[in-house]
Protein backbone atom coordinates (compact mmCIF):
# COMPACT_ATOMS: atom_id res chain seq x y z
CA UNK A 1 0.00 0.00 0.00
CA UNK A 2 1.46 3.75 -0.99
CA UNK A 3 1.54 6.26 1.81
CA UNK A 4 -1.88 8.21 2.62
CA UNK A 5 -1.50 12.00 1.53
CA UNK A 6 -2.96 14.42 4.27
CA UNK A 7 -1.30 17.29 3.15
CA UNK A 8 -2.55 19.83 0.50
CA UNK A 9 -0.09 20.13 -2.40
CA UNK A 10 1.45 23.14 -1.56
CA UNK A 11 2.35 21.90 1.74
CA UNK A 12 4.01 18.66 0.16
CA UNK A 13 6.11 20.48 -2.24
CA UNK A 14 7.23 22.90 1.17
CA UNK A 15 8.54 19.67 3.12
CA UNK A 16 10.13 18.36 0.07
CA UNK A 17 12.09 21.59 -0.72
CA UNK A 18 12.99 21.66 3.30
CA UNK A 19 14.43 18.09 2.80
CA UNK A 20 16.45 19.88 0.42
CA UNK A 21 17.54 23.05 2.25
CA UNK A 22 20.85 22.19 2.40
CA UNK A 23 21.12 22.48 -1.39
CA UNK A 24 18.61 25.02 -1.77
CA UNK A 25 20.89 27.17 0.68
CA UNK A 26 24.23 26.45 -1.53
CA UNK A 27 22.34 27.34 -4.33
CA UNK A 28 20.82 30.78 -2.74
CA UNK A 29 24.76 31.67 -1.71
CA UNK A 30 26.19 30.84 -5.18
CA UNK A 31 23.10 33.24 -6.52
CA UNK A 32 23.95 35.62 -4.02
CA UNK A 33 27.78 35.72 -4.65
CA UNK A 34 27.06 36.25 -8.31
CA UNK A 35 24.99 39.20 -7.51
CA UNK A 36 27.38 40.59 -5.45
CA UNK A 37 30.89 40.12 -7.72
CA UNK A 38 29.20 41.18 -10.97
CA UNK A 39 29.09 44.80 -10.15
CA UNK A 40 32.66 44.77 -9.95
CA UNK A 41 32.93 44.83 -13.35
CA UNK A 42 31.86 48.82 -13.18
CA UNK A 43 33.56 49.42 -10.15
CA UNK A 44 36.58 48.19 -12.00
CA UNK A 45 36.17 50.10 -15.65
CA UNK A 46 35.61 53.66 -13.21
CA UNK A 47 39.25 52.95 -12.04
CA UNK A 48 40.10 52.23 -15.20
CA UNK A 49 39.03 55.33 -16.49
CA UNK A 50 40.86 57.23 -13.76
CA UNK A 51 44.07 55.66 -14.69
CA UNK A 52 43.78 56.43 -18.59
CA UNK A 53 42.94 60.35 -17.36
CA UNK A 54 45.83 60.41 -15.32
CA UNK A 55 48.65 63.20 -17.01
CA UNK A 56 51.23 60.86 -16.65
CA UNK A 57 49.47 57.72 -17.40
CA UNK A 58 51.06 55.16 -20.09
CA UNK A 59 49.77 51.84 -21.14
CA UNK A 60 51.78 49.77 -19.32
CA UNK A 61 51.43 51.73 -16.63
CA UNK A 62 47.43 51.53 -16.82
CA UNK A 63 47.88 48.04 -17.02
CA UNK A 64 50.48 47.26 -14.71
CA UNK A 65 47.61 49.31 -11.83
CA UNK A 66 44.51 47.99 -13.21
CA UNK A 67 45.19 44.93 -14.78
CA UNK A 68 45.74 43.20 -11.35
CA UNK A 69 42.21 44.12 -10.58
CA UNK A 70 40.72 43.30 -13.63
CA UNK A 71 42.41 39.37 -13.25
CA UNK A 72 41.33 39.14 -9.80
CA UNK A 73 37.41 40.19 -10.94
CA UNK A 74 37.41 37.56 -14.11
CA UNK A 75 38.80 34.88 -11.64
CA UNK A 76 35.99 35.53 -8.79
CA UNK A 77 33.34 35.78 -11.27
CA UNK A 78 34.45 32.77 -13.08
CA UNK A 79 34.52 30.96 -9.26
CA UNK A 80 31.09 32.13 -8.37
CA UNK A 81 29.50 31.39 -11.68
CA UNK A 82 31.12 27.92 -11.77
CA UNK A 83 29.90 27.50 -7.93
CA UNK A 84 26.38 28.78 -9.02
CA UNK A 85 26.41 25.90 -12.10
CA UNK A 86 26.96 23.45 -9.47
CA UNK A 87 24.95 24.18 -7.08
CA UNK A 88 22.18 24.71 -9.60
CA UNK A 89 22.73 21.55 -11.11
CA UNK A 90 23.54 19.40 -7.57
CA UNK A 91 19.83 21.11 -6.67
CA UNK A 92 18.00 20.31 -9.71
CA UNK A 93 19.33 16.51 -9.77
CA UNK A 94 18.74 15.38 -6.70
CA UNK A 95 14.75 16.85 -6.35
CA UNK A 96 14.67 14.40 -9.05
CA UNK A 97 15.83 11.64 -7.31
CA UNK A 98 13.86 12.44 -4.25
CA UNK A 99 10.50 13.05 -6.61
CA UNK A 100 11.04 9.86 -7.93
CA UNK A 101 11.32 8.19 -4.64
CA UNK A 102 8.42 9.88 -3.40
CA UNK A 103 6.12 8.77 -6.27
CA UNK A 104 7.83 5.08 -6.06
CA UNK A 105 6.50 5.25 -2.41
CA UNK A 106 2.90 6.60 -2.78
CA UNK A 107 1.85 4.60 -5.92
CA UNK A 108 -1.22 2.39 -4.74
CA UNK A 109 0.00 -0.32 -7.77
CA UNK A 110 2.98 -1.18 -9.47
CA UNK A 111 2.20 -0.87 -13.66
CA UNK A 112 5.60 -0.96 -15.27
CA UNK A 113 4.60 1.29 -17.88
CA UNK A 114 2.98 4.21 -15.93
CA UNK A 115 6.08 3.72 -13.51
CA UNK A 116 8.68 4.30 -16.17
CA UNK A 117 7.43 7.00 -17.77
CA UNK A 118 6.59 8.85 -14.48
CA UNK A 119 10.04 8.30 -13.02
CA UNK A 120 11.67 8.99 -16.41
CA UNK A 121 9.70 12.10 -17.98
CA UNK A 122 6.66 12.78 -15.38
CA UNK A 123 9.25 13.74 -12.34
CA UNK A 124 11.41 15.64 -15.25
CA UNK A 125 8.32 17.58 -16.01
CA UNK A 126 7.33 18.24 -12.21
CA UNK A 127 11.13 19.45 -11.30
CA UNK A 128 10.18 22.37 -13.57
CA UNK A 129 7.09 23.46 -11.42
CA UNK A 130 9.74 23.24 -8.23
CA UNK A 131 12.28 25.64 -10.09
CA UNK A 132 9.14 28.21 -10.78
CA UNK A 133 9.01 28.14 -6.58
CA UNK A 134 12.64 28.23 -5.85
CA UNK A 135 14.03 30.50 -8.72
CA UNK A 136 11.88 32.43 -10.11
CA UNK A 137 9.13 32.99 -7.18
CA UNK A 138 11.04 35.62 -5.10
CA UNK A 139 12.95 37.40 -8.15
CA UNK A 140 10.27 38.59 -10.39
CA UNK A 141 7.92 39.80 -7.59
CA UNK A 142 11.04 41.88 -6.14
CA UNK A 143 11.00 43.36 -9.75
CA UNK A 144 7.69 44.15 -10.65
CA UNK A 145 7.65 46.38 -6.67
CA UNK A 146 10.72 47.99 -7.83
CA UNK A 147 9.35 49.65 -10.71
CA UNK A 148 6.00 50.30 -9.48
CA UNK A 149 7.74 52.11 -6.13
CA UNK A 150 9.60 53.96 -8.61
CA UNK A 151 6.80 54.95 -10.42
CA UNK A 152 4.95 56.57 -7.30
CA UNK A 153 8.37 58.55 -6.75
CA UNK A 154 8.12 60.16 -10.38
CA UNK A 155 4.22 60.08 -10.97
CA UNK A 156 1.69 58.46 -8.57
CA UNK A 157 -1.06 59.67 -10.93
CA UNK A 158 -0.29 56.72 -13.80
CA UNK A 159 0.09 54.26 -11.03
CA UNK A 160 -3.77 53.20 -11.06
CA UNK A 161 -3.66 52.87 -15.16
CA UNK A 162 -0.42 51.00 -14.87
CA UNK A 163 -2.32 48.56 -12.72
CA UNK A 164 -5.87 48.57 -14.37
CA UNK A 165 -3.45 47.76 -17.44
CA UNK A 166 -2.02 44.56 -15.20
CA UNK A 167 -5.56 42.67 -14.95
CA UNK A 168 -6.17 41.99 -18.12
CA UNK A 169 -3.29 41.43 -19.23
CA UNK A 170 -3.02 38.31 -16.60
CA UNK A 171 -6.10 37.34 -17.10
CA UNK A 172 -5.45 36.16 -20.30
CA UNK A 173 -2.33 34.89 -19.47
CA UNK A 174 -4.61 32.56 -16.89
CA UNK A 175 -7.11 31.63 -19.85
CA UNK A 176 -4.33 30.41 -21.91
CA UNK A 177 -2.70 28.71 -18.94
CA UNK A 178 -5.51 26.66 -18.30
CA UNK A 179 -5.26 25.57 -21.63
CA UNK A 180 -1.76 24.70 -21.58
CA UNK A 181 -2.45 22.73 -18.43
CA UNK A 182 -4.40 20.31 -20.38
CA UNK A 183 -2.32 19.76 -23.20
CA UNK A 184 0.40 19.08 -21.16
CA UNK A 185 -1.64 16.58 -18.68
CA UNK A 186 -2.83 15.04 -21.76
CA UNK A 187 0.98 14.19 -23.03
CA UNK A 188 2.16 12.77 -19.51
CA UNK A 189 -1.06 10.29 -19.97
CA UNK A 190 0.47 9.43 -23.50
CA UNK A 191 3.76 9.28 -22.51
CA UNK A 192 2.84 6.58 -20.25
CA UNK A 193 0.76 5.07 -23.03
CA UNK A 194 3.18 4.74 -25.21
CA UNK A 195 5.61 2.98 -22.84
CA UNK A 196 2.97 0.30 -22.61
CA UNK A 197 2.63 -0.45 -26.33
CA UNK A 198 6.39 -1.35 -27.34
CA UNK A 199 5.18 -4.67 -28.19
CA UNK A 200 5.02 -5.85 -31.89
CA UNK A 201 1.50 -6.66 -31.27
CA UNK A 202 0.91 -2.91 -30.52
CA UNK A 203 2.58 -1.12 -33.47
CA UNK A 204 -0.54 0.35 -34.66
CA UNK A 205 -1.43 1.87 -30.94
CA UNK A 206 2.26 2.80 -30.57
CA UNK A 207 2.58 4.98 -33.74
CA UNK A 208 -1.13 6.44 -33.21
CA UNK A 209 0.27 7.71 -29.41
CA UNK A 210 3.14 8.78 -31.15
CA UNK A 211 1.67 11.00 -33.23
CA UNK A 212 -0.73 12.54 -30.77
CA UNK A 213 2.41 13.00 -28.90
CA UNK A 214 4.07 15.05 -31.76
CA UNK A 215 0.28 17.00 -32.65
CA UNK A 216 0.40 17.98 -28.64
CA UNK A 217 3.85 19.14 -28.31
CA UNK A 218 3.03 21.59 -30.97
CA UNK A 219 -0.06 22.73 -29.77
CA UNK A 220 1.61 22.79 -26.48
CA UNK A 221 4.59 25.50 -27.84
CA UNK A 222 1.97 27.82 -29.78
CA UNK A 223 -0.08 28.03 -26.27
CA UNK A 224 3.64 28.56 -24.45
CA UNK A 225 4.21 31.39 -26.88
CA UNK A 226 1.27 32.85 -26.52
CA UNK A 227 1.26 32.86 -22.63
CA UNK A 228 5.20 34.32 -23.20
CA UNK A 229 4.18 36.92 -25.48
CA UNK A 230 0.26 37.51 -24.80
CA UNK A 231 1.25 39.05 -21.51
CA UNK A 232 2.83 41.46 -23.50
CA UNK A 233 0.65 42.53 -26.22
CA UNK A 234 -2.03 42.71 -23.53
CA UNK A 235 -0.89 45.10 -21.22
CA UNK A 236 0.35 47.36 -24.35
CA UNK A 237 -2.89 47.02 -26.17
CA UNK A 238 -5.25 48.03 -22.68
CA UNK A 239 -2.97 51.12 -22.10
CA UNK A 240 -3.40 51.66 -26.06
CA UNK A 241 -7.25 51.88 -25.27
CA UNK A 242 -7.32 53.20 -21.92
CA UNK A 243 -5.48 56.46 -23.19
CA UNK A 244 -7.13 56.93 -26.54
CA UNK A 245 -10.79 56.48 -24.77
CA UNK A 246 -9.99 58.96 -21.63
CA UNK A 247 -8.44 61.48 -24.34
CA UNK A 248 -12.01 60.65 -26.69
CA UNK A 249 -14.17 61.50 -23.84
CA UNK A 250 -11.44 64.11 -21.94
CA UNK A 251 -8.21 65.24 -22.36
CA UNK A 252 -8.09 66.26 -18.73
CA UNK A 253 -9.26 62.27 -17.60
CA UNK A 254 -5.58 61.15 -18.09
CA UNK A 255 -2.95 61.80 -15.05
CA UNK A 256 -0.87 65.07 -14.78
CA UNK A 257 -3.02 66.90 -17.26
CA UNK A 258 -1.76 64.90 -20.35
CA UNK A 259 2.14 66.35 -19.79
CA UNK A 260 4.33 64.84 -22.18
CA UNK A 261 7.35 64.39 -18.92
CA UNK A 262 4.75 62.44 -16.90
CA UNK A 263 3.86 59.88 -20.15
CA UNK A 264 7.03 60.06 -21.23
CA UNK A 265 8.24 58.74 -17.67
CA UNK A 266 5.24 56.54 -17.24
CA UNK A 267 5.94 54.82 -21.05
CA UNK A 268 9.54 54.01 -19.97
CA UNK A 269 8.24 52.88 -16.51
CA UNK A 270 5.95 50.44 -18.55
CA UNK A 271 8.17 49.26 -20.46
CA UNK A 272 10.58 48.21 -17.60
CA UNK A 273 7.53 46.38 -16.03
CA UNK A 274 7.15 44.67 -19.26
CA UNK A 275 10.33 42.49 -18.78
CA UNK A 276 9.37 41.43 -15.33
CA UNK A 277 5.84 40.45 -16.57
CA UNK A 278 7.30 38.89 -20.03
CA UNK A 279 9.24 36.51 -17.39
CA UNK A 280 5.56 36.08 -15.42
CA UNK A 281 4.26 34.38 -18.85
CA UNK A 282 7.63 32.40 -18.63
CA UNK A 283 7.52 31.30 -15.27
CA UNK A 284 3.48 30.75 -15.25
CA UNK A 285 4.09 28.75 -18.62
CA UNK A 286 6.64 26.57 -16.43
CA UNK A 287 4.17 26.32 -13.82
CA UNK A 288 1.35 25.19 -15.78
CA UNK A 289 3.11 22.36 -17.18
CA UNK A 290 4.44 21.07 -14.47
CA UNK A 291 1.30 21.10 -12.36
CA UNK A 292 -0.10 17.67 -13.91
CA UNK A 293 2.75 16.19 -13.05
CA UNK A 294 3.36 17.58 -9.46
CA UNK A 295 0.09 16.05 -8.67
CA UNK A 296 1.00 12.42 -10.20
CA UNK A 297 4.04 12.45 -8.30
CA UNK A 298 1.88 13.25 -4.66
CA UNK A 299 -1.03 11.67 -5.60
CA UNK A 300 -0.40 8.76 -8.21
CA UNK A 301 -3.70 6.77 -8.65
CA UNK A 302 -4.56 4.18 -10.71
CA UNK A 303 -6.99 5.69 -13.22
CA UNK A 304 -3.37 7.07 -14.04
CA UNK A 305 -2.73 3.86 -15.37
CA UNK A 306 -2.65 3.58 -19.41
CA UNK A 307 -5.96 2.00 -21.53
Amino acid sequence: MGIPVTRPLAGEMAATLWSLRGFLAALMAALAAKAAVMPAYAWATGRLVEAIRAPEATILGVIAAIGPLFAAIILAVAVVEFGEKVASKAMEARLLVVLQRIFLARRQVEHAARDVSQVLYGCDIARKGFEAVYKDGWRIPAEVIGVLAWQLTLGAGWVPLMLGALVPALGCVWLIGKRLELVSLQILGWQARIAATTGAAERGRFTETQERIFRGSIRFEILKWLTERGLDAALWTFLALSALAAWALDPRLLPGESELAGAAVFAVNLRLLAKPLSDVGKVYTKWREALPAIRAVYRPSEEAVPR
